[in-house]
């Protein structure tokens, strides 16, 4: 059986399998971080910022990036309260948050980054100038293309280990079934990833169990591949013996020629 420089299934099929998010977090380890929730944003006395509404979002940061912003926030400053004070629920895995400013409703272009804190809150007070960053809007870390690439290679080591009894493996072309339980495997082996707290969703554990039935049918030639999937040339491995006499039914001295 040779190694196939061609994948059964990609990141695409297992990201509409799982989500994207859920397979970010399974392949980098980190668990569903995901943009801090609960952000309250309270004018407060004190401070130096201009009398002016202004609109907040919040990022959580971990060991692997950043994520998307949380729900926008709003305060208005007057002539005694110029302090916007900040508060936000903590996020599992997060180890800082970002605080970005704008006077303008969901725009949080260049510089608008105003401060970073381990803690679940910030006092914006106007004594810092926003810093040369827009708020993300989508996630700054994605799946870990080399994980994905060995979850879908070991799915696809067990497609050719049972297909490969009939069929000639690797495919070149893939068939379409072949496709799907290669992404249902990857995507079963990714979840086994999941923290030791959380269940295998028993829909998986289901679709599972189903991928390795269909290998078995396929192996048993009771589910049959299309065309474009060449079966096996079988030869035969009897050996005509050499040594031994060939019985021969017309001897005169056989028992069986009286019959």
């Amino acid at each position: 059986m040779e190694e196939s420089d061609v994948a059964y299934s990609t990141q695409q099929d297992m990201e509409q399998r799982i989500g994207l998010s859920q397979l970010t977090a399974l392949t980098n380890d980190v668990w569903q971080v995901s943009a801090p929730g609960s952000v309250v944003a309270t004018a407060a006395t004190g401070g130096s910022l201009a009398i002016d509404t202004y609109y907040y979002v919040v990022t959580a940061v971990s060991e692997k990036g950043e994520t998307v912003q949380s729900s926008e926030v709003s305060a208005t400053t007057d002539g005694t309260k110029k302090t916007i004070e900040l508060t936000w629920a903590t996020v599992p895995g997060a180890r800082a948050y970002k605080v970005y400013r704008s006077t303008t409703s969901l725009s949080y272009t260049t510089p608008c980054l105003v401060g970073e804190t381990t803690a679940l809150l910030y006092d914006d007070d106007g004594s810092v100038s926003p810093l040369l960053a827009g708020a993300p809007t989508s996630d700054a870390f994605l799946p870990n293309a080399a994980v994905i690439a060995t979850l879908i290679a070991k799915a696809d080591h067990l497609i050719d280990a049972k297909a490969g009894q009939v069929y000639t493996v690797p495919f070149t072309t893939v068939p379409d079934v072949v496709k799907d339980i290669s992404a249902d495997l990857a995507c079963y082996f990714a979840l086994q990833r999941r923290p030791v707290n959380i269940e295998m969703p028993k829909a998986w554990d289901e679709a599972y169990k189903h991928a390795l039935e269909q290998l078995e049918d396929i192996s048993n030639m009771l589910l049959r591949l299309p065309t474009t999937a060449t079966i096996e040339s079988a030869e035969s491995n009897i050996v005509t013996p050499t040594t031994d006499p060939i019985v021969d039914f017309n001897d005169s001295d056989n028992a069986m020629s009286d019959y």
